[in-house]
């Protein structure tokens, strides 16, 4: 089935202006939590806030533990011979 032009246009405007925009405004919410930048509102103004880069610690730790440029995975042989 092929595309109208206007079809193609309302798709165009579809995603620059709703889904992209919509997506660049998730990722700034996860970056302030990443960055440890994020407001919070339910404190007041004489409290002083505590930065301890929580967020960035949830999210580098595991990733530091499974990214490695090759991979491998070991296993004891089901059988006598040497390949498997």
């Amino acid at each position: 089935m092929k595309r109208t032009l206007e079809e193609i246009r309302q798709m165009k405007s579809y995603l620059t202006d709703n889904f992209y925009n919509g997506l660049r405004g998730e990722q700034e919410v996860d970056d302030s939590f990443y960055k440890d930048t994020f407001a919070v509102p339910q404190l007041e103004d004489l409290i002083v806030q505590s930065r301890t880069g929580g967020g960035a610690e949830l999210i580098d730790v595991p990733i530091a533990q499974i990214s490695s440029g090759r991979m491998f995975v070991t296993r004891k042989n089901r059988k006598d011979t040497e390949i498997e």
